[in-house]
């Protein structure tokens, strides 16, 4: 758990500076998430804080999919207005307003199925080539004092080392187990 010690807002960029750093074994890249959802991920680190860069940034892409039925997108922050957008979905996507979006575990950053954000609207215009899909975060961006900063799995027990087969490279090549 960490605490919110100054917000960064402007246009440009959507950032928070927490209490916790390096003396905390904090790393950059750490998912962040509030009691809703996932809020952003650790940019930098010093002894005893850290800055988060929040998902509604416009430089930050979270990888997503609806809970609905595993269509998976990136979620890319809009700056002030706290919304995100849903990125390169065709006009016949299967996504709807309402459509809980949750994090994919794709790119190895965040575990899957971590609440993202909940649709609000889907805009097919004639002549673009993708819809415009509007996203509302599960995170209380504006209102969230604590955090909480997600460890990620030993390597070790991701895979147990009896569920691992060792395939010697002159057995593939001769076919023989």
């Amino acid at each position: 758990m960490a605490e919110l010690l100054r917000i960064d807002s402007d246009l440009f960029s959507q950032h928070v500076v927490i209490n916790k750093g390096n003396s905390d074994a904090i790393f950059n890249g750490q998912p962040v998430l509030d009691s809703n959802g996932v809020m952003g991920q650790v940019m930098a680190v010093s002894r005893f804080s850290s800055r988060v860069i929040l998902l509604t940034d416009p430089s930050h892409g979270t990888p997503v999919q609806v809970n609905r039925n595993g269509l998976r997108s990136v979620a890319r922050g809009r700056g002030l207005n706290k919304l995100l957008q849903l990125e390169y979905l065709p006009h016949n996507s299967d996504i709807r307003a309402g459509d809980l979006l949750v994090t994919s575990g794709l790119g190895g950053r965040f575990p899957a199925g971590y609440p993202v954000g909940t649709v609000i609207s889907v805009k097919d215009s004639p002549g673009k080539t993708f819809s415009e899909v509007t996203v509302e975060p599960t995170a209380r961006i504006e209102r969230s004092r604590e955090v909480l900063l997600v460890l990620p799995l030993p390597h070790d027990k991701l895979i147990a080392s009896d569920e691992v087969e060792v395939i010697e490279s002159d057995d593939v090549v001769s076919g023989d187990r």
